[in-house]
């Protein structure tokens, strides 16, 4: 699995200490996004995450999650091993999508 962020942006900062504190920061490969230089809008990183935005959960099977508020829940309370998902990927994204849509003007989520 790979996280795509910036170091030092809080977001990531976030998922780096979720995972920090399931001891699982050497079971995933960090991927540096130089977010100021704008490599976050370059075609294959807009093709991982439309909203260009990091962080950014790369599953093997490539499923992408992003935001750390997904990625996070993902990674969910208590958990200890990846192979023991808290909240299924599926499930992870229909947070992410569901937030995008409250996102846009004039939008109420239920």
């Amino acid at each position: 699995m790979k996280i795509y962020d910036f170091k030092g942006f809080p977001s990531p900062a976030r998922v780096r200490i979720a995972l920090a504190e399931k001891g699982l920061t050497d079971r995933v490969e960090f991927v540096h996004v130089n977010v100021p230089a704008g490599e976050h809008k370059l075609p294959a990183f807009v093709a991982k995450n439309p909203s260009a935005a990091v962080p950014v959960l790369e599953l093997d099977d490539g499923t992408m999650i992003a935001g750390s508020t997904d990625i996070t829940a993902f990674v969910g309370p208590g958990f200890a091993d990846f192979a023991k998902i808290a909240i299924p990927a599926d499930l992870a994204s229909l947070h992410e999508w569901r937030a995008r849509i409250a996102a846009r003007p004039g939008v109420k989520a239920s």
